[in-house]
């Protein structure tokens, strides 16, 4: 099948849920002879075992490092080492080398004071290597044997941004890329005529009388992993044609600067276009025929919905449409980047176990309304909270604010889930585009309503970090801002 969109992981230099990012070369030269912290990594030297940053140049792949951290010997978990706080389990890169041009030295991490791996610092040469880290608490980083150099250190958390990018498409560097998949749906609520009506479109009474033989559509599928989210997308478009023919299922979105969510007031930052299906509201059930006009054109495929849309007291999930599937190794808080067609049309995220709704107030919405230079008033800004009604449409939390129901919603929507739970996202009468995703694990799932999308958002409320510690704008990291936890960056 063909290739069309790329999923890829997006690392952001901040603390907290999203990487934290250490390289050398932005450092001042200096010997460390007493404990330091320098944007989040702890410096654990003494005089007598000193730490330093000095100039040395290398190119590893296409980046090229200018400065070198230096162990001047070997520490452990408690001395001479480097660390910092891991919210939670993810994976550490460094790149490194050893003090010793024709020696081998080994490298070792430690979570709190059990090793959890090593590393090899070659002697010649500077390579990249990784360690996964299990959990949450204190990393630190420590020659075992004699003099080691690093260039870099990186910790990327479990789940983090997941970025649909065309722009950026590579295949030789990109681990997430993914095929369109098919395959089989046929189901005794889809149905099909027996012949192309002559003239004129039929009654819908007419269709549903002569409906017989069982149809078969095809779903087609796209998977995305993270180490605690597994993404699909399905997709059951209209059947080919007359002639045999068939669209694409899915299209990547070109959009505009405007229609990115990448303002400096979103949690996560979207550059790429949205990923859509060209055709299939979520339904539970339909009638398929095709027709000639009066030009003597066949015309379709169409459909009747027998069963109309998906509806909250069906008790079913969808057997024709399109909706993303999401499911979860661990509990924690999801946010994903949607295009919604239509803000008067219903979203419903559902625990597909239970075929139950989330409840509107366990779920956050922000973004804008038609694009980011469109305001709701002449002295608000375009990225604005939103809420979920009752009826599962959307408006404005400030109640001042009208939404313009023509127009399309570009915004971040998240919920709280459970461990080993599955939830289906879709709009009953209108497509979704997705943008990508950002999963933060930990939480608690039952804490739904700890964000408050009725509050209306002021940028001068007073911010802090999860410490609960008085921040200002300059701050890099999780905050919280109006009841609000978000990455500012």
């Amino acid at each position: 099948m063909k290739k069309i969109f790329t999923l890829i992981a997006s690392a952001l230099l901040t603390m907290g849920a999203s990487a934290q990012s250490w390289n050398f070369s932005d450092w001042e030269v200096k010997d460390y002879t007493e404990p330091a912290e320098v944007n989040g990594l702890k410096i654990n030297a003494a005089s007598n075992k000193k730490i330093s940053i000095d100039e040395n140049s290398k190119t590893v792949g296409e980046v090229t490092y200018t400065k070198r951290l230096k162990f001047g010997g070997s520490g452990s978990a408690t001395s001479r080492n480097i660390g910092f706080t891991a919210a939670g389990a993810g994976t550490l890169k460094v790149i490194l080398t050893s003090g010793s041009s024709s020696e081998d030295r080994p490298l070792g991490v430690s979570l709190g004071e059990t090793e959890i791996g090593t590393a090899t610092a070659k002697g010649g040469a500077v390579e990249a290597a990784t360690i996964d880290i299990t959990g949450a608490g204190e990393v630190t980083i420590y020659s075992k044997q004699s003099a080691i150099n690093l260039y870099l250190v990186e910790f990327t958390p479990a789940g983090g941004p997941i970025v649909i990018d065309t722009d950026k498409w590579d295949a030789s560097t990109i681990d997430l890329a993914t095929n369109i998949s098919e395959s089989e749906n046929s189901n005794p609520n889809l149905k099909k005529v027996p012949s192309v009506y002559p003239g004129e479109a039929p009654s819908e009474e007419q269709i549903i009388a002569d409906a017989t033989a069982p149809l078969t559509l095809k779903e087609y599928t796209f998977t995305v992993k993270s180490p605690n989210v597994t993404l699909t997308g399905v997709s059951t478009p209209n059947s080919p044609n007359a002639d045999g023919e068939q669209d694409e299922p899915w299209r990547i979105v070109a959009s505009d600067a405007r229609q990115f969510l990448n303002l400096d007031a979103c949690p996560v930052k979207f550059e790429g276009g949205y990923l859509q299906a060209k055709t299939g509201n979520p339904s539970l059930g339909a009638v398929e025929y095709f027709f000639t006009n009066s030009d003597k054109k066949t015309v379709g495929p169409r459909y009747v919905e027998t069963n109309t849309y998906w509806t909250p007291d069906c008790g079913k999930l969808p057997v024709k449409g399109e909706y993303y599937e999401v499911s979860f190794a661990q509990a924690g808080t999801f946010v994903a980047g949607l295009f919604i067609q239509r803000p008067t049309s219903n979203l419903y995220i559902i625990d597909k176990a239970t075929i139950q709704l989330l409840a509107p107030s366990a779920i956050t919405i922000a973004g804008y309304n038609n694009n980011n230079t469109v305001k709701p008033a002449e002295d608000a800004d375009a990225y604005q909270p939103m809420k979920v009604n009752d009826d599962y449409t959307i408006s404005f939390a400030n109640p001042d604010y009208t939404i313009n129901a023509g127009k399309q919603v570009f915004g971040h929507v998240s919920f709280n889930v459970e461990a080993g739970k599955t939830y289906l996202l879709f709009n009953p009468k209108n497509q979704l585009g997705i943008y990508g995703f950002q999963f933060t694990p930990g939480g608690d799932p039952s804490g739904v309503e700890t964000i408050k999308t009725e509050k209306v958002w002021n940028a001068n409320a007073p911010m802090y970090n999860l410490s609960g510690q008085l921040v200002d704008k300059s701050y890099k990291g999780i905050v919280i801002q109006n009841g609000r936890k978000f990455v500012n960056k």
